[in-house]
C-alpha cells in the first residue's frame, strides 16, 4: 500500500498567512518504487536522494483569519522551508554531485494578505 500524504512543515509569513508544505506521491511513484524496492517489498526508509523522485510537494497558502485557501501549487520536488519566504530542495545528480535549489516564494496578484 502506498504511503499517504504527509504534512511536511508549516510557517506563518509577515502578513499572518499560513504556508504549508505537504508531501504527496510523485505521479511516477509506483514505477520508481518497484524499480528500487528491496527484495522483501517492505516499505523501508528510503535514501534522501530519492526524495525528489518519489515525492512531490504541495505548497498551500491559507488566510487563517478568513478561513480561505489563497494559493495552491504542486511542485515536482521534495521541498523544505529555508527561512522566511524561502523554499529549498536537495537532490543528487547522476554522478553523485549534490544540487541545492533555493527559491524565493511570494504571492502574485491582489490576494496577498495585504488587502485586508
Amino acid at each position: 500500500m502506498p504511503p499517504p500524504a504527509a504534512l511536511q512543515e508549516i510557517q506563518f509569513d509577515e502578513n499572518g498567512l499560513l504556508w504549508v508544505l505537504i508531501l504527496v506521491l510523485d505521479e511516477r511513484w509506483r514505477s520508481v518504487w518497484w524499480a528500487t524496492a528491496p527484495p522483501s517489498y517492505r516499505i523501508e526508509a528510503r535514501p534522501s536522494d530519492e526524495g525528489n523522485v518519489l515525492w512531490d510537494t504541495i505548497l498551500e497558502v491559507i488566510d487563517v483569519e478568513r478561513g480561505e485557501l489563497v494559493a495552491r501549487r504542486r511542485i515536482d520536488a521534495y521541498l523544505r522551508f529555508a527561512g522566511p519566504a524561502r523554499v529549498v530542495s536537495y537532490e543528487e545528480l547522476d554522478d553523485g554531485t549534490p544540487r541545492i535549489t533555493l527559491w524565493r516564494a511570494e504571492l502574485a496578484g491582489s490576494r496577498t494578505g495585504r488587502d485586508r
